[in-house]
């Protein structure tokens, strides 16, 4: 046993190092805050100045300090929004999902996900944000950029109609909605549309962008006299590179070899970017050979972003050169998107009538079961394709997993399943809308009609049938059916 005086100097001394530690922790506390402050600064600054590499040095020392935070993200997707990378998507979501009383968090998600042409996850987004929000001009502007990107054109009316209701000084929503009506078969509207762009072209703050419509309405016309006009006033030395693309399309329109290999290398340089949406541009005037030996020449294909490798595998499928796009995609990695290059990697394999891709199908669809962002994107994907069975396989999956646009899908089944008069896809969402919808009395008359011509002896037609008419008993349709 100790002495006693030995055993009070340790304890002394105990106490001392407990007193210092409690003193010091305070200080400590406040110099990784400052100090994780000063990263988060430095990261922001350099992401400002555009100095990329510099910006992921200062995001890695964020991370390392606290990896966990939103301002992370934040910075992570601004990275990746800079790169161009479509993995920015995920970033935003996560930022989003870390800091969920930030409502322009959600709303920098949607905008973000609509640039990389993500409009699931951009109305999954817009699903998130409190009532309040959805009164707002710029919630209606992006939920009609994701109704449209989805082909719900009527819902992206009707967003565009209350955006611009709540804010009538937003001309560019002005813009967007006459754009929208400028694709009208009625040619009364289209015309009204063009009127109107060419009052808004007046305004200096849209100016482009109405010139940018009409040009594109000219030339998807070929209006020739139009497109001469509209080039002239769009195009100049200061131009915007969208706007020089949309010069080459005029140029094309006359003579589909106005791009040489010369010009597609003095407009692209070396921007991988910029080159694949000149080879976009090719593609679709029916030279997808010469755009894919010209990105060919850019770089190691590996070594190209995310995005111009998925346009040079776009560029095989319109071809058809089946080997060399399985060939190609083998040894990629999509990352956020790679389901999309599995799925292509199928394609192939069905074209080649390779007997393996029927379970490299399934296993694709199983792996995205708990993505149901990723899922709607694959269904537009196929649908694309013709795949009309795997297509309304997966919309099916996905209403059956109760996600927030299981609405909009059945409504696009319903529509399709009119246009091409399948009766039994019909009755299928019609049911679906009466069982979503009990209290709705056109909903349950629209199943009894339906049930009564495909199957007269279900006896849900009847009970539909009488449910409409004790909610409505004077309404001609519940009367009709009954």
């Amino acid at each position: 046993m100790l002495p006693a005086g030995l055993r009070l100097r340790r304890f002394i001394l105990l106490l001392a190092l407990c007193l210092t530690a409690v003193l010091a922790w305070p200080a400590w506390s406040t110099y990784q805050q400052v100090r994780f402050s000063r990263h988060v600064a430095f990261a922001r600054a350099a992401l400002d100045r555009q100095d990329l590499a510099a910006a992921a040095t200062w995001i890695q020392r964020v991370a390392a300090t606290r990896p966990q935070s939103s301002e992370m993200a934040f910075l992570e997707a601004d990275l990746e929004e800079g790169r161009k990378s479509p993995e920015s998507v995920k970033w935003r979501e996560l930022a989003a999902r870390r800091d969920p009383k930030n409502m322009d968090a959600f709303l920098r998600w949607a905008r973000t996900a609509l640039a990389f042409g993500d409009s699931a996850a951009a109305l999954d987004a817009l699903g998130h944000v409190v009532p309040e929000t959805t009164r707002s001009a710029a919630w209606h502007t992006l939920q009609a950029a994701a109704c449209n990107n989805l082909g719900d054109l009527a819902q992206g009316e009707a967003n565009l109609i209350e955006a611009i209701r709540l804010d009538p000084h937003d001309l560019q929503s002005q813009v967007n909605l006459e754009a929208l009506r400028l694709c009208s078969t009625a040619e009364q509207v289209a015309a009204q549309a063009r009127r109107r762009l060419s009052i808004l072209s007046g305004h200096p703050e849209v100016q482009n962008a109405a010139q940018r419509v009409l040009l594109a309405d000219a030339l998807r016309h070929g209006d020739r006299l139009r497109v001469a006009d509209l080039s002239r006033l769009l195009l100049g030395p200061n131009s915007s590179w969208e706007d020089r693309l949309l010069g080459l399309e005029a140029d094309m329109q006359t003579d589909p070899t106005a791009i040489s290999y010369e010009r597609f290398h003095s407009l692209a340089g070396q921007d991988p970017f910029r080159a694949g949406e000149l080879a976009q541009l090719l593609a679709c005037h029916g030279r997808s050979a010469d755009a894919w030996k010209w990105l060919d020449r850019l770089s190691a294909w590996g070594d190209l972003p995310v995005g111009t490798q998925i346009i040079g595998a776009d560029l095989l499928t319109n071809d058809g050169r089946w080997p060399e796009l399985r060939s190609f995609l083998q040894n990629l990695d999509w990352k956020g998107w790679d389901y999309v290059r599995r799925a292509m990697l199928v394609r192939a394999g069905r074209e080649l009538h390779d007997p393996a891709a029927a379970g490299d199908w399934r296993q694709l669809v199983l792996s995205l079961r708990s993505d149901s962002d990723q899922t709607l994107n694959l269904v537009e994907t196929v649908a694309h394709w013709g795949w009309r069975e795997e297509a309304d396989a997966l919309r099916w999956e996905l209403v059956d997993l109760d996600v927030p646009v299981a609405g909009e899908i059945v409504n696009k089944l319903q529509r399709e399943a009119i246009a091409s008069r399948d009766s039994e896809a019909l009755y299928r969402c019609v049911r679906w809308k009466k069982d979503q919808h009990p209290e709705n009395p056109a909903y349950q008359c629209d199943f009894a009609y339906l049930s009564l011509l495909v199957r007269p002896e279900d006896r849900l037609a009847l009970e539909a049938a009488e449910t409409a008419w004790r909610a409505k008993p004077h309404a001609r349709q519940a009367l009709a059916v009954v």
